[in-house]
């Protein structure tokens, strides 16, 4: 009975024919005695060899707790072959080295559990058997404790019950068996985990693909919305251009002239350009079209936005509230009123500057139309069959003015002088100044053609002479 053959014989035998081995090596260890004091607060006494004080060789070690440790020692530690039987019942037989169980050994567990096999740092490592209390065993490859590796376990009756790879006491490769030796199932977890891995990897991609799809989806959604905004805004846009259009279409001269001053004044040169071309372009005959020529080379001009500025008069010592309180008619309520023959600059000095020279534009024009009427008088061109066209064209300055006169009524209670520094009304009452001026010059006209025919029943001048 030795230690290196007891490894293929059966774990019932080995164990105890282990330990009469070592003991029967005992029986030429010499008998010298050493006590101690253990690490967990108990005592030892050793008999055997001896070296240098210290257990060196064969001996035997009993604790005061019971345990009892027969065998071989070098410094102190278990070194050799060793039988150790521990206060809970375990049972070591087998190689130690510097204490621990490493190499070949026997052990038996509580519950009378065997093992026989290979050892490492005191745990079950390498080849070996772990037999059950009942039968059952495992036989195969161990490593820190566990069964690791190729192996089989048996049932109690010796069939096989699973045989193959395994990895910390579970089935990693191989297959199962019932009682009478069918394969029940195949198992191969690193291929089932191979194939959990790229099912999830295959998850991951289809949900970012369709991530993508919707990113992609919603991109769409949102480049059409913004197209779809952009045609109504387009199409929005188009509609007030036309609408525009068509207002300035029923427009008359005087209402084009008072719109132009209304989009310069609000810094929008390009529009009220548009709308003085409009103006010369429909009515190029008419007294306001020389004005509008003449306006529309000042907005090309300038560079810079004319919009609105506080109201300021050009003359220091006179106000437009002062002016529409010194006022000798009712019916104008502009700056201050004057007869047909007075200075019309005492009027317009009344008037904050970027009103006044729309109007001193409007006068210039008047008066230059008034200098080639009085031309063609002098050298016989004028015709009394004119006067029909200037009567037309006086009606059609008073429509504009109750037209320009109402507006301004509904945009404030103030008379039209005080409308003038009023950036939201001043167009109004501007346009309401331009066609007094206007109704003014057919006015005169109309009696020079009279005069000039030997009539004598002038029509009387209205304020606002341009003259």
């Amino acid at each position: 009975c030795t230690l290196a053959s007891l490894v293929t014989r059966p774990l019932h035998f080995v164990l105890e024919c282990a330990a009469d081995e070592i003991r029967d090596g005992l029986k030429k260890a010499g008998k010298t005695v050493l006590t101690g004091a253990s690490n967990s607060g108990g005592t030892w006494t050793y008999i055997g060899d001896v070296e240098e004080g210290k257990k060196n060789g064969k001996g035997a070690t009993f604790y005061s707790n019971g345990q009892i440790e027969r065998g071989e020692f070098k410094n102190n530690f278990r070194h050799g072959e060793v039988d150790m039987i521990e206060p809970n019942g375990r049972r070591s037989t087998g190689t130690f080295a510097n204490s621990e169980m490493r190499g070949t050994g026997f052990r038996l567990y509580e519950g009378n559990v065997k093992y026989k096999g290979g050892f490492y740092e005191n745990q079950r490592s390498g080849p070996g058997v772990l037999e059950f209390l009942g039968g059952q065993r495992q036989e195969g490859n161990f490593k820190a404790g566990d069964l690791s590796g190729e192996a089989v376990i048996y049932r109690a009756d010796g069939s096989v019950m699973q045989r193959g790879t395994f990895e910390k006491n579970e089935l990693s490769v191989g297959k199962r068996y019932d009682a009478n030796g069918q394969v029940i199932a195949t198992v191969n977890k690193p291929l089932e985990e191979q194939k959990t891995r790229e099912a999830a990897q295959l998850a991951a991609a289809e949900k970012q693909r369709q991530a993508d799809i919707e990113k992609t989806a919603a991109e769409q959604r949102r480049k059409q919305t913004e197209l779809a905004e952009q045609q109504r805004q387009r199409d929005a846009k188009a509609a007030a251009d036309k609408a525009y259009q068509d207002g300035l279409a029923q427009m008359n001269a005087g209402q084009l002239f008072a719109k132009a001053d209304e989009l310069a004044s609000a810094g929008d040169t390009a529009k009220a350009r548009e709308v003085l071309r409009a103006l010369v372009s429909r009515f190029p005959d008419h007294p306001l079209a020389a004005a509008a020529a003449q306006q529309m080379g000042k907005l090309a001009d300038s560079a810079a936005s004319r919009a609105p500025q506080p109201a300021t008069p050009n003359n220091s010592n006179a106000s437009v509230n002062g002016g529409a309180n010194s006022a000798n008619s009712a019916n104008s309520g502009a700056g201050t009123q004057i007869a047909c023959n007075e200075n019309f600059d005492a009027y317009l000095n009344s008037l904050p500057s970027f009103r006044s020279a729309g109007l001193r534009t409007v006068r210039q024009a008047l008066r230059d139309e008034a200098n080639k009427h009085l031309a063609n008088v002098r050298s016989g061109r004028a015709k009394t069959t004119e006067i029909q066209a200037y009567r037309q064209q006086m009606q059609e300055y008073k429509t504009a003015e109750t037209q320009a006169l109402n507006n301004h009524k509904q945009l404030s209670s103030a008379g039209v002088g005080r409308a003038m520094c009023n950036p939201e009304d001043g167009s109004q009452a501007m346009a309401w100044a331009a066609t007094r001026m206007g109704i003014a010059w057919n006015t005169w006209a109309i009696n020079v053609l009279q005069c000039s025919a030997g009539q004598n029943n002038p029509q009387p001048l209205p304020a606002f002479c341009p003259y």
